[in-house]
């Protein structure tokens, strides 16, 4: 009986841990990379989408937005620009940047980029950028500005 409300216990200490925002062990056993290791890597391949969360979206119409995607299991972000609806013409290109905070100012230290086909009804990702403490990062889609700058 005390072994059963032991286990009780564990398993409710466990999902309050993923209902606050922590990364699940599925998260972080799906991961193929984590932080460095991520860079240049796409976010799909790696299981890096597996717990990912959108840090700041823009939209630019019904069918358009692109977003700042961040994973905690890879210690990643990257940039993703969704077409809901088939027909526009045209491409964009989106580019996800980090930089690092040194003593004498921000300094660009990752920049990936993807085209976007608009007549393509899906979710075009930029390979991934670490994402560390002392960073900041942010997604441009050519054209249509940039989300703002997220640490």
């Amino acid at each position: 009986m005390k072994m059963l409300t032991l286990g009780r216990a564990a398993l409710a200490a466990a999902l309050a841990v993923t209902a606050l925002g922590g990364v699940t062990a599925s998260a972080q056993a799906a991961a193929g990379c984590s932080g460095a290791s991520c860079v240049g890597k796409n976010p799909s391949t790696m299981g890096c989408t597996a717990d990912q969360t959108i840090l700041e979206r823009v939209r630019i119409d019904s069918y358009l937005e692109f977003q700042l995607v961040s994973s905690a299991a890879c210690a990643a972000r990257w940039g993703a620009f969704k077409v809901s609806t088939t027909g526009s013409a045209g491409k964009v290109t989106l580019t996800a940047t980090r930089q690092v905070k040194t003593p004498y100012g921000w300094y660009k230290n990752g920049e990936e980029w993807v085209v976007a086909d608009l007549s393509k009804k899906g979710t075009t990702r930029t390979e991934m950028n670490r994402n560390t403490g002392d960073d900041r990062h942010r997604v441009c889609a050519n054209g249509f500005g940039c989300t703002g700058w997220r640490s």
